[in-house]
């Protein structure tokens, strides 16, 4: 489901190693609560609500642990559907291999389980994709950043004053057998404030500046001829430790808000020397 991508993309991207090599990633659990911000009449939907729950935990040596679960509420005029979605993800930066497993559950049954690992072909041109469910096959994909990675890349260049850039990605959501084309718009450096609502769980963060991200998520396997929508748009506010606060997910026909409501800082597991 495009929303179990969305949400992955969104978090497991935005909490990476920032750009200095002083500097360390934050560990941490957040909690956000979900509304609807916008419906168009053609999306049926009268209101979205629920939490979702995420942590990060790791460091350049040990590898980068991320584990959330989403649960939300879909109300139209027909009725209600609870979508739960959970994710696991290891990312090993050093190594460059990336093992994935999450699981879609609507109304408590089980719609999709997609579990696998990935790693850098030895040609470096491509990435090969081993799958153990929900069938057992190995897949080459072409060249893109795992999601940590991806981020790393962007608070580089935030941090060197890049504003517009385009890259790839690959996060093992959906099926786990694509790769997506991101284009990025870095905003320049702001500072929420305490007077900010959002603001409130990050404490002394809140007079931290910060950067306002947009991205669009191309199927890069789908032919555009230049003209096509994105398959969704994320936009978030990421600081320079990686902590990430207020972000939407735009899905064309609906809109919907994460704000940060809880931030509890957790110890990585330290190198050994």
């Amino acid at each position: 489901m495009i929303l179990n991508r969305a949400i992955a993309l969104a978090l497991v991207g935005s909490i990476a190693p920032v750009i200095s090599d002083a500097a360390e990633l934050a560990s941490h659990r957040a909690v956000y609560d979900m509304e609807l911000l916008e419906a168009s009449e053609r999306s049926g939907l009268t209101g979205v609500d629920g939490r979702m729950v995420y942590e990060f935990l790791g460091n350049d040596c040990k590898g980068y642990a991320v584990r959330f679960r989403s649960v939300a509420s879909f109300r139209s005029e027909a009725g209600q559907q609870v979508i739960d979605q959970r994710v696991t993800t290891l990312e090993k930066t050093e190594s460059g291999s990336f093992s994935f497993a999450t699981q879609s559950f609507t109304d408590n049954r089980l719609d999709k389980e997609v579990k696998g690992e990935a790693e850098y072909h030895s040609n470096g041109e491509m990435l090969e994709v081993i799958l153990s469910l929900p069938d057992r096959k190995t897949i080459e994909l072409p060249d893109a950043l795992f999601p940590v990675a991806h981020l790393q890349d962007l608070l580089r260049r935030a941090a060197d004053g890049e504003r517009i850039y385009a890259t790839k990605v690959f996060d093992g959501t959906e099926n786990g057998d694509k790769v997506l084309l991101t284009n990025v718009v870095i905003g320049e450096p702001e500072k929420a404030g305490e007077e900010n609502d959002s603001a409130t769980p990050l404490g002394e963060l809140a007079n931290r500046p910060y950067w306002p991200v947009s991205m669009s998520y191309y199927d890069v396997a789908v032919p555009t001829g230049g003209e096509d929508e994105p398959v969704f748009r994320l936009s978030f506010d990421l600081y320079d430790n990686g902590i990430t606060r207020d972000f939407r997910m735009d899905y064309g026909d609906f809109t919907i808000h994460q704000k940060l409501v809880e931030l509890e800082p957790l110890t990585a597991p330290p190198c050994e020397k």
